[in-house]
């Protein structure tokens, strides 16, 4: 079982290290959580933050596109 707390902390190291579900574990053998556990997790992660690249690269086309017909 994965908490809040320990959610962002994994979702920050993801980002920034690129820590895969092993690397969490050996990091932080004293957490109860599984292997497969932390997979989905990082999966969801992963998945959040394409999404967030793909708007935010549509939002600036549309704001050059704007500039560009003005």
């Amino acid at each position: 079982m994965v908490f809040k707390e320990d959610e962002i902390l994994i979702k920050v190291l993801r980002q920034s290290k690129g820590y895969s579900a092993r690397k969490l574990l050996e990091e932080f053998p004293d957490k109860d959580c599984s292997c497969s556990a932390l997979d989905r997790l990082l999966r969801q992660i992963d998945a959040t933050v394409c999404r967030q690249e793909v708007r935010h690269q549509q939002s600036t086309y549309d704001i050059h596109k704007r500039h560009a017909s003005v």
